[in-house]
């Protein structure tokens, strides 16, 4: 009979194998550890990230009081008070591609918001924030580099040395309170800056908490022309029967055109109502109408063009898209009439109007498409002189003078071409206060440049948020990341 092998493994064939096995582990383990660490940090950057944009979702679309009532208290220490920073322009050399410095400093405003500290991701790190506001970038494109040339932050593949790539790009360096102090930049085209001459945000606004009057007033113009033509038939129908029935047969109307209801014989004035009333509860009321006299017929027409209710805690501010009086529009372009009239009929302490010339306005014509206006031979322009130097004259009064409720007229048009004296009492004179209790017409005191109002909402911002681990927990990655608050 046969003897079976029971002869088992020796201890060394035992060792060779472990020490297969464990060489064969150790990768894969350390690889599973490490997609376990790689997945786990991702996750933790996910909730930062996350956090983050949330802050700057926020910060976009509340405005500065809501911001302070949401991020003040406790732990918070905001930076209310608007800041002067000063930056240092650098430039990036065309040939070489360096970065040199300037002598070019620019003076810019900004806001720092200390958020109280959170902890995210699933093991509950810390992580201390804040958020600023700046106007640097809009600061920088109304500085002015050389001749026509201004700034615009540089967009960069690699940080020079001493600066950082924001998440646009720019290279720029931080001061002790996350303000920049230095960016490095590039020529670009000249421009205002549009925190002083336009009204940022625009886009962003509720019109159920401010009073947006669009340039709607101007479409009244040709309507109130028609009307003051009817009128001046039907005067003719009564006082001179035979040149009416002329007139009826000529549909051009010559010479009831040039002698009763010719434009040349119209003057336009527009009266901005503020007022805060009290019904089942308080509630502003801002109204705004035009009137029309003719002074060859002796009559006035009027229209509303605006009138809102506000049930809000402060008087809304008033932002009115001005169009001068349009007194001829044919092919041959926009010309406008000489004198245009504005009357403020305010009750409301330290109300703002803003009486903002839009971007893109009605004047198009060419020098060779203006031809002459009125008596004068003259044609008249206006925000930008093309072809004439004959601007037109805005005249501004106001319609009462009550002591405790003054009013800023805030303006990106040159103030040059506004007359503040008082309008005569003889014209408009059926435009009456809407309230008994207000004195005369006056000269007006308060009309002011854009860059002259301490606005805040309206400014054009740059969005920093930052979120960064506590000392104890460098494990975690900072995130710091950029955005814009309106948009230019």
């Amino acid at each position: 009979m046969a003897r079976k092998n029971n002869k088992g493994y020796s201890i060394i064939e035992i060792i060779i194998a472990i020490t297969i096995l464990s060489l064969l582990l150790v990768p894969i383990v350390t690889q599973i550890s490490q997609t376990f660490k790689t997945s786990r940090m991702a996750k933790q950057q996910q909730y930062v990230t996350d956090n983050a944009v949330y802050l700057m979702e926020d910060f976009q679309k509340s405005s500065l009081d809501e911001l302070e009532a949401k991020y003040s208290g406790g732990e918070n220490s905001i930076v209310k008070k608007e800041e002067s920073v000063t930056c240092t322009v650098y430039l990036v050399n065309s040939e070489s591609g360096n970065v040199e410095s300037t002598s070019k400093e620019v003076k810019y405003h900004a806001y720092r918001y200390n958020l109280e500290k959170v902890k995210l991701g699933p093991e509950k790190k810390e992580y201390e924030r804040y958020v600023i506001l700046d106007d640097l970038d809009t600061a920088l494109k109304g500085t002015v580099a050389e001749g026509t040339q201004g700034y615009t932050m540089a967009k960069m593949t690699s940080a020079p040395t001493g600066f950082v790539l924001n998440s646009e790009g720019f290279a720029v360096k931080y001061n002790d309170k996350g303000f920049v102090e230095a960016a490095v930049c590039e020529k670009t085209p000249l421009v205002e800056n549009p925190n002083d001459v336009n009204l940022g945000n625009m886009q962003n606004m509720d019109s159920s908490k401010v009073a947006i009057v669009p340039g709607t007033s101007a479409n009244f113009d040709s309507q109130a022309s028609k009307e003051f033509f009817a009128l001046a038939m039907e005067d003719l129908r009564r006082t001179d029967p035979k040149s009416w029935k002329q007139a009826m047969n000529h549909a051009d109307s010559d010479s009831v055109l040039n002698q009763d209801y010719s434009l040349k014989n119209n003057i336009k004035l527009t009266k901005i109502y503020i007022d805060k009333k009290s019904d089942t509860k308080d509630y502003y009321v801002v109204s705004v109408d035009v009137y029309y006299y003719n002074s060859k017929l002796n009559k006035t027409i009027s229209y509303n063009a605006f009138s809102q209710k506000f049930y809000t805690n402060e008087c809304p501010a008033t932002y009115f898209e001005y169009q001068p009086y349009a007194a001829e529009v044919g092919t041959g372009g926009v010309i406008y009439a000489a004198d245009d009239y504005i009357m403020v009929d305010n009750y409301v302490p330290d109300a703002k109007i803003y009486l903002y010339r839009p971007r893109n306005d009605q004047m198009t014509a060419t020098n060779s498409e203006l031809i002459g206006y009125l008596e004068d031979s003259k044609c008249y322009t206006f925000y930008r002189q093309k072809g004439s130097s004959n601007t037109v004259n805005i005249h501004l009064c106001n319609l009462n003078n009550k002591d405790d409720a003054p009013s800023n007229v805030y303006t990106n048009i040159d103030t040059s071409i506004f007359d503040v004296t008082k309008i005569s009492d003889s014209l408009f004179a059926e435009v009456v206060s809407n309230d008994s209790t207000a004195k005369e017409r006056t000269d007006y005191t308060g009309l002011k440049t854009l860059a002259e109002d301490e606005r805040f909402e309206s400014r054009l911002y740059t969005i920093t948020v930052s979120l960064s681990p506590k000392d104890d927990e460098a494990g975690s990655n900072e995130v710091m990341f950029t955005g814009a608050k309106g948009e230019n």
